[in-house]
């Protein structure tokens, strides 16, 4: 039966307004837990710009509050009420996971329009990478993004410090400008963790090459003796000469020397201390050109442990437009006498195996160090920061009854350093998080929460290890225990440093 209609559109698009409002003041701090489920914490101040509070939010509410007073008390009672119910019904809605009526709805509607832009931009991007490579043949998406993560993390924690000249080589005169702004001149940045990173754009001109990356991570702060914990959304436009060629695999993720590969060693002018070469931004390598700020929170890093609903697990997977084109040069590549028998294996001793041994280590929490040969290190340290926050508080994030229960391939690329799968998990399990003492922070111990995700494994090219070798508790090149890999994924054995993708899949990437 459906209830009658007893309020107009207008009153009732007011009394929405003012429940959202209520909504945001009384429940601001959220975050998903899991690994790859964020833990960026919505909620708090600013969107677009640093700084701000709660203040726009405070406004809003002290003139709808004014004008409750002038109405009628009956209809104050009302709203009251309404609010309260909203506020239960929302709690109820959200609680446990998604709600299959709403993710029935995005898929048919606004995500089906996302999905194509998505396909549409997934396309465009893919073909630049490839008239890229076409160019300079030693580009490697991969190894570009750990350059980038590298330089952003040195970047933010450098910032204000002596040791900023350690990467003047790859800042623009427009950062270095920057960096002498007030805006730039605050307290230092801590414990930077890059939660996701994607190249967006690609732009060939006629001397330079633009490389867009859109990135979205946290970092702390100390403000008057609080810590404060920042949330962003950044756009990194990084340019290099068009006739420059990539550097060695080594030299580009480690921020070395472009000319003699020694690492971080640069005085003020930018030269190096090894080979004694200027080392002009954007000539040799890339080089940070502008910083565009999207997006910018920060709250009051004293709560932890809260949730939220899982967004678009019924929405439609975003599959590469040239996966069945990549696909057929994989197999071509490793010479697959039985594709479909590859991809079973693939799925069940890789992505399954990884998958449940991840998520053990992560529930576990003391024990994440036994999962450090298995994942890239950018990876590793976002959540290894997180279960410290955890550990810190005397908190768990329990994950029981963990279920895979499907998955889909997404994306394949290769090029000439390195080669990936992306699959997209279907999953579930009892998510909640309890203290020291067992009492129940967040979460649900009886329901199971769904939630899908993209995993991007990568292995170097040439590497034809079979799958079904593959083993989460051995060290991948010397077969010896995994127990005793040290913070840099070095085997305690054999002195190999294990998670570059030499040796076996890692997985590189969860979003």
């Amino acid at each position: 039966m459906r209830l009658p209609k007893l309020v107009s559109s207008k009153y009732f698009i007011f009394l929405v307004l003012l429940t959202v409002v209520s909504v945001a003041l009384f429940f601001p701090e959220v975050a998903n837990a899991r690994p790859g489920g964020g833990h960026s914490y919505s909620g708090g101040s600013s969107s677009g710009g640093s700084g701000g509070g709660n203040g726009g939010a405070a406004v809003l509410f002290e003139l709808f509050f004014r004008i409750f007073l002038f109405l009628p008390p009956f209809v104050q009672i009302i709203l009251i009420l309404s609010i309260i119910v909203s506020v239960i019904w929302y709690h109820l809605r959200h609680q446990g996971g998604d709600d299959p009526v709403h993710n029935h709805v995005q898929s048919s509607g606004m995500d089906a329009y996302h999905f194509q832009q998505n396909q549409l931009a997934n396309q465009a991007k893919q073909q630049k990478i490839d008239a890229l490579i076409l160019r300079d043949p030693a580009f490697s998406e991969i190894l570009f993004l750990d350059f980038s993560h590298s330089l952003y993390h040195k970047f933010y924690t450098t910032i204000n410090t002596p040791t900023i000249r350690s990467i003047l080589p790859f800042l623009s005169d427009n950062i270095k400008l920057f960096m002498r702004s007030d805006m730039a001149k605050t307290s230092p940045r801590t414990e930077v963790v890059v939660a996701n990173m994607q190249i967006s754009d690609i732009v060939i001109m006629d001397e330079q090459i633009k490389i867009i990356v859109d990135f979205q991570s946290n970092y702390s702060t100390l403000q008057n003796d609080k810590n404060y914990r920042h949330i962003l959304k950044e756009r990194w436009v990084l340019v290099r000469n068009i006739k420059t060629m990539s550097t060695s695999p080594e030299g580009l993720r480690d921020l070395a020397c472009p000319n003699c590969g020694a690492p971080n060693d640069f005085n003020d002018a930018g030269v190096c201390g090894s080979c004694n070469t200027l080392i002009e931004a954007g000539e040799m390598n890339w080089m940070l050109d502008k910083i565009i700020l999207q997006e910018h929170q920060h709250y009051r890093a004293d709560t932890l442990g809260t949730y939220a609903p899982e967004v678009g697990t019924n929405a439609p997977t975003i599959i590469d437009p040239y996966l069945k084109e990549k696909g057929a040069q994989f197999i071509a590549l490793h010479q697959l006498e039985d594709p479909a028998a590859y991809w079973g294996t693939f799925m069940e001793k890789v992505v399954e195996t990884t998958y449940q041994t991840m998520y053990k280590a992560w529930s576990d929490r003391d024990d994440w160090k036994s999962v450090r040969h298995l994942l890239s290190d950018r990876l590793y340290e976002a959540n290894a920061f997180w279960i410290h926050l955890y550990q810190e508080k005397g908190y768990f994030n329990r994950l029981e009854n963990i279920t895979l229960e499907h998955i889909e391939p997404a994306r394949i690329t290769m090029d000439n350093n390195y080669e990936s799968i992306t699959v997209r998990v279907f999953a579930s399990a009892i998510d909640y998080t309890e203290d020291n003492n067992g009492r129940l922070i967040g979460g649900n111990k009886q329901k199971p929460r769904s939630f899908t995700e993209y995993w991007t494994f990568i292995r170097k090219i040439g590497v034809e290890k079979p799958e079904s070798a593959f083993d989460t508790t051995q060290c991948p090149n010397c077969g010896a225990p995994a127990d005793q890999m040290s913070d840099t994924s070095v085997c305690g054995y054999c002195g190999t440093k294990t998670n570059l993708g030499d040796f076996s899949w890692v997985l590189s990437n969860i979003a």
